[in-house]
């Protein structure tokens, strides 16, 4: 649902507005530019899509991939992937997350872009 809205709700008629937390601390917060980057990946300008939000970007491509799997199993008659993660790999999981974020995070801030 939140591809199908990125992609054909008008959110270029939205006035954009400021980011609570960046309004308060000057300092973009982990989403800032999320909703634009998902805009711009799902009508295609990917270039766009990563300046606003790297991490976004990639996420609303794991979303279209995730997607795409599901109906693709759904069709076929398998079942859905499962998401469960234990053990070691839900802790390299959660430090991939954290350092992805991280990263994003430092990339909004000295960028400037959100």
């Amino acid at each position: 649902m939140l591809l199908a809205a990125a992609r054909w709700f008008p959110f270029e008629r939205i006035p954009v507005v400021q980011c609570a937390f960046k309004e308060v601390t000057g300092v973009p917060c982990l989403t800032c530019g999320m909703t634009r980057s998902w805009v711009h990946a799902t009508h295609g300008r990917l270039g766009e899509a990563l300046v606003q939000n790297p991490l976004g970007t990639l996420l609303c491509a794991g979303a279209a991939g995730f997607a795409a799997l599901v109906l693709a199993r759904r069709i076929t008659g398998r079942p859905p992937p499962s998401l469960a993660v234990t053990g070691r790999r839900a802790r390299a999981a959660a430090l991939a997350v954290a350092a992805a974020s991280a990263g994003n995070w430092l990339y909004m801030w000295w960028s400037g872009v959100a």
